[in-house]
């Protein structure tokens, strides 16, 4: 599976450490086995049970992986203030920011839908439990963590704000409410 992953995701290339490349497609394939998907199945699933859609979760972490790369690359160049930001950990927590949906997703009666688990805990909360098992560094669990609403209420590092932006752009322009 990690070999069909990478070609997947191509993005985890990005990742120019292979040790943290390992980690992140290990935390990949941890949730696909948590969530019981085949890997077909895992092609088709959608990035988000919100809106109509036809991105799959797949071309949605790569879209957010480039869109954060680039912003990270900007900020890194621009250097405003002195701040710079650890592009890897960018790219690292771009690539794993929904890596718990495949446990808070289930397919029932050929739809996709709320698992038992995501009931309760959603990616965010599950992915940082992933990254963790894992052992990626904490910086990286909290980017997943505070992607989303989860982390309106906690401070984010500059990071975890390009990841948040980034997916929130993402999703926003495919509401598709001026199509």
């Amino acid at each position: 599976m990690f070999e069909k992953l990478l070609a997947a995701i191509p993005e985890f290339k990005l990742v120019e450490d292979p040790d943290l490349r390992e980690q992140c497609v290990e935390c990949w394939m941890r949730a696909i086995e948590i969530g019981e998907w085949s890997f077909d199945e895992m092609l088709e699933l959608p990035f988000t049970l919100l809106i109509d859609t036809d991105v799959t979760l797949f071309d949605h972490t790569r879209g957010v992986t480039l869109m954060a790369d680039a912003m990270a690359g900007v900020m890194n160049r621009m250097r405003q203030d002195g701040i710079t930001v650890n592009h890897q950990y960018v790219i690292a927590g771009a690539l794993l920011h929904d890596v718990g949906k495949p446990i808070e997703y289930s397919k029932k009666d050929g739809a996709f839908v709320k698992s038992r688990i995501g009931r309760y805990l959603r990616h965010p909360i599950t992915g940082v439990w992933l990254a963790m098992e894992v052992g990626l560094p904490v910086k990286i669990a909290h980017m997943i963590g505070s992607h989303s609403f989860e982390g309106d209420r906690t401070p984010r590092t500059p990071e975890a704000i390009l990841i948040h932006q980034a997916d929130f752009a993402w999703f926003h322009t495919l509401k598709k409410e001026f199509k």
